[in-house]
């Protein structure tokens, strides 16, 4: 499972760093993402193209109603209208999963592309990719509640650096974070950073939940 939950990984990073961040980047002229719920998500953007949205399935794109800038809302539960919306094909590239869904696929300036040529056969399984998102989706409650009993008043955490795919929070020079695997440690991880470089880590197998994840940072603060 371990080489199928890296490739699922890369992948995903590679989308997300690629046609997300790119195209955060090139509407804001800031490559920043958000997590919530289970969903990686460019910010609303300025004009036609209001948001790319990228979950453990594929990808989906909304557009605005034409000459109105104003994005087109639907029921909870079902897509918005004026929304596009594609799984993940396996063996296409991130270029080509880009265009089909009209988009540029440039990605961000000096950042590295998730560790996956955007000419690479991309291999995400639906099955690996909801472990990576699902990491995500209780790294982000944790990290929230960890910024709230810091400042009460904070909005929370929420945005993802797609160059690294991490998660993370900073508070008195310590910083907090989850990622779903790196060159290092393969399988999803929770981490602590001192300002001393010093840096702790601990498997998500031994974190299943937020609160067990909040009972880590806390326990390190």
């Amino acid at each position: 499972m371990a080489a199928d939950l890296v490739q699922t990984r890369r992948g995903l990073h590679a989308v997300a760093n690629v046609i997300l961040a790119g195209t955060a980047e090139q509407r804001t002229g800031w490559p920043r993402l958000r997590v919530s719920g289970s969903v990686i998500s460019t910010p609303l953007l300025p004009g036609g193209l209001r948001q790319v949205t990228m979950s453990a399935r594929g990808l989906a794109v909304q557009r605005a109603r034409e000459g109105s800038g104003v994005p087109l809302t639907g029921t909870r539960g079902s897509p918005l209208r004026g929304t596009t919306e594609r799984r993940f094909r396996w063996g296409a590239t991130v270029q080509q999963t880009a265009s089909a869904m009209g988009l540029s696929g440039k990605p961000p300036v000096n950042q590295v592309v998730g560790g996956v040529d955007p000419s690479e056969p991309l291999r995400i399984n639906p099955r690996h990719a909801q472990v990576v998102m699902s990491w995500f989706t209780t790294g982000e409650e944790a990290l929230t509640r960890l910024c709230r009993w810091h400042a009460p008043d904070a909005p929370g955490v929420d945005w993802l650096l797609a160059d690294t795919f991490v998660l993370t929070y900073a508070s008195g020079g310590v910083s907090y974070g989850v990622c779903p695997g790196d060159w290092e440690t393969p399988e999803p991880f929770a981490f602590i950073t001192r300002p001393t470089g010093e840096r702790h880590r601990q498997s998500a197998a031994h974190l299943r939940s937020a609160k067990a994840l909040l009972a880590y940072f806390r326990a390190h603060a």
